[in-house]
């Protein structure tokens, strides 16, 4: 778990150059706060509690402006920089 996150942090790093330090990824960036949600989503989804997977979802939605679906496959180093509006539905891989 800890691993998947320094290697997120580092792909911020690596892709945003205004990325300054962990720290400031992880409290600044809404991107990672959905990414983040959308593993613990996922996680009651692929469990059969999808009433609290979606719950998740769609409280990360109203703090992120992003919106992924439970059941969305997504990849370890997924970076969202400009975020307004982004919807991931279930069907991505």
């Amino acid at each position: 778990m800890f691993d998947d996150l320094k290697e997120l942090i580092g792909a911020y790093k690596a892709r945003d150059p205004a990325a300054r330090s962990a720290f400031e990824i992880l409290t600044l960036y809404p991107g990672i706060k959905a990414t983040i949600s959308h593993k613990r989503a996922n996680y009651f989804y692929r469990h059969d509690m999808k009433y609290i997977a979606r719950w998740i979802s769609q409280r990360s939605r109203k703090k992120t402006v992003i919106y992924f679906f439970p059941c969305a496959t997504i990849g370890k180093r997924l970076v969202i920089d400009h975020r307004m509006g982004v919807v991931i539905g279930e069907t991505v891989v």
